[in-house]
This record gives C-alpha cells, structure tokens and sequence, in this order.
C-alpha cells in the first residue's frame, strides 16, 4: 500500500496541474472575447461614424451643387454623389475586412490554446496511466 502513496501524490500534482492549465486557457479565451468584443464595437462606431460623415458630406455637395445653380438631380451632380458614396462605402469595407482579419486571428489563437491544452491533457492522462501500470506490473514482477 505505501508503494502507491508516490502514486497518488503524483496523480494529486497531475490533477493540480491540469486544473492550473485549464484556468490558464480560460483566462486567455476570456481575454481573447473581451478583445473581440471590443473590436467588433469599435467597429460598428467606426462605422457609424463614417456614414454620419457621409451623411454631412453629402448634404454640403448639394447645398454647393445648389448654390451653383447645378441642382442636385442632373448627370454630374448625381455622379459625384454617388462617386462619394461608393468611396464612403469602400472605405468601410476596407476596415470590416481588416477588423475581420484581426477576429479570425483572436479566433484562430482561441483555437490554437484549446488544442493544446487538450494535447497537455492527454499526454497527461497517459502519463499517469504509465505510472498506474508500471506500480501494478512491479507489484505482479516475481
């Protein structure tokens, strides 16, 4: 019975250990989602903000196609806004796509760590499995 005492304090470290680990991975996804969300609002204000952008910058091409006497309903005037619009709109796409870049690297990293740590779980598992078999099979040896 004392030959198993080493056994289990190895077992109980093994436990500690993991539980280390899976605190560890928790606190990095937390982290990671806290990130994410806060990319994914900066976003959307940023967003915001550009069309409240368009929006003004809109409206002053008019009052100047107006005051020109240009109107805003003709082949050029409506050309230049809706060339403003699309920039506008480009532009947006450019920071989606680069913020989306930035969440599916947080996404790929979240990932990553729980691979891992699965990977350190059962190298673990199986370590402590050897040391179980390798008591047993010395208590059996003649």
């Amino acid at each position: 019975m004392a030959q198993f005492a080493p056994m289990a304090i190895s077992d109980l470290t093994t436990l500690q250990q993991q539980q280390q680990q899976r605190s560890a991975l928790q606190a990095q996804n937390d982290a990671a989602q806290a990130q994410a969300a806060a990319l994914e609002a900066d976003r959307k204000q940023a967003e915001k903000n550009r069309r409240y952008q368009l929006t003004k910058e809109l409206a002053a091409q008019r009052a100047r196609q107006a005051a020109s006497g240009a109107g805003g309903a003709g082949g050029s005037g409506a050309a230049l806004l809706s060339g403003i619009s699309k920039d506008a709109e480009d532009e947006i796409g450019q920071t989606n796509g680069l913020v989306d870049r930035r969440l599916d690297s947080i996404r790929s990293r979240m990932s990553t760590n729980l691979v891992e740590y699965k990977q350190a779980q059962q190298r673990q598992f199986l370590d402590m499995g050897g040391g179980v078999l390798s008591q047993l099979s010395s208590k059996f040896q003649p």
